[in-house]
């Protein structure tokens, strides 16, 4: 089976970056034949080939979009691809693994006659929805998809709100488990009172919950330090974080990561005793689901998400970690005591949030997707 997929990136950086090279990878092991378009190349991501013509990235095109817009792009791409050599009737299907690209697969299917399915995450595939205009044309390309796959029963059902979803079919994402050995339980016990959290310093995502519940932790657990893990802060979100650390007394014990390494990063989720993240979800903001909580539990490592978002999935609990109420910040409080304090249950946990992460093994999830690509017919 060969297939087209359009994605941001193979970069292994960003979310959507690190999700379609892992994808791609696993989807490789098993005899698919991958090509992409993506908005620049990247050396040996992959073992098929990556065509650098996408016009903007994601995240920017949202804002650009109109119906003629996308159609010049997918005549322009069908274009280059035929200069290149590169006959789309050579492929079995298209595949689209960033929502923002969707109405470009659209127009580049029918152009090439072939089916087309693509992915929803989560804001990036209901934001459009809040103009008239785009809601149209994003309504439009989910309708004449073969198959739309969302990455959570809560994705799914906030995109129900907007459109059709007969279509629609859910497979959780998943993480590269090879080569990530677990903690021992030599290092889990040597674990000093260090809370992490990862996620771009944004609304949605709410360190600022977090942060709220560290005075009183702190209270109970002098040693008691938080790293948030931010990647390139910006925007008003960021600067108040920022802020809340440099003019409190939370700088003696909170410190803020950008732009770490992949190797610092583990050794982070190593040393941690607890992994936060409290998504929020408001209008077309909402986290899809989260897959920190699951490269968190693969270290052995407890979470604590929020309900009301895709964290309900991504989170088993009383097996991986807990899930609390955003609106009742006690319950933070009580249950990082809990895994602070009580050492038999926080050992239960983390080999159980171990077993939880594999699960999600992105080679089990390829073959999810790969038994869905084989019941369409081209």
């Amino acid at each position: 089976m060969k297939i087209l997929f359009l994605t941001e990136s193979l970069d292994g950086l960003g979310g959507w970056g690190r999700y379609s090279l892992d994808l791609l990878s696993a989807l490789e092991k098993r005899g698919v034949g991958v090509s992409v378009i993506a908005t620049e190349p990247t050396a040996k991501a992959i073992k098929g080939t990556i065509y650098p013509y996408l016009p903007v990235k994601a995240l920017r095109f949202n804002l650009l979009l109109s119906g003629a817009w996308a159609w010049f792009w997918a005549l322009l791409i069908f274009l280059r691809l035929k200069l290149a050599g590169v006959s789309l009737s050579d492929f079995d299907l298209i595949y689209c693994i960033v929502e923002s690209y969707l109405p470009i697969t659209e127009r580049l299917a029918r152009l090439a006659g072939k089916p087309y399915l693509g992915t929803i995450h989560g804001t990036y595939g209901v934001k459009p929805f809040r103009a008239k205009r785009q809601g149209r044309i994003f309504a439009r390309a989910m309708a004449s998809a073969t198959q739309i796959i969302c990455v959570s029963h809560y994705t799914k059902d906030r995109l129900a709100e907007f459109v059709d979803a007969t279509k629609f079919v859910v497979i959780p994402n998943g993480i590269k488990t090879a080569g990530i050995v677990a903690s021992s339980p030599a290092e889990i016990s040597a674990r000093a009172n260090l809370i992490l959290s990862v996620g771009a310093l944004k609304e949605r995502k709410a360190q600022h919950l977090l942060l709220a519940a560290l005075p009183t932790l702190r209270q109970s657990f002098p040693d008691l330090k938080c790293v948030l893990v931010a990647g390139a802060s910006k925007g008003a979100y960021g600067e108040k974080i920022k802020g809340l650390v440099a003019d409190s007394r939370l700088g003696d014990y909170v410190t803020i990561k950008e732009k770490i390494s992949d190797q610092e990063l583990d050794q982070l989720y190593r040393v941690a005793k607890v992994f936060v993240l409290l998504p929020v979800s408001e209008a077309d903001n909402f986290e899809g689901f989260g897959l920190v909580y699951l490269e968190a539990n693969l270290r052995a490592v407890p979470v604590i998400g929020a309900f009301g978002s895709g964290a309900e999935e991504a989170i088993a609990p009383e097996q991986s970690g807990f899930l609390v109420d955003t609106n009742k910040p006690e319950e933070l409080v009580r249950r990082l005591k809990l895994l602070l304090s009580d050492s038999g249950q926080y050992s239960h946990l983390c080999q159980s949030a171990r077993d939880w992460a594999l699960e999600h093994d992105i080679d089990l999830m390829a073959k999810r997707y790969l038994e869905l690509f084989k019941t369409i017919k081209v």
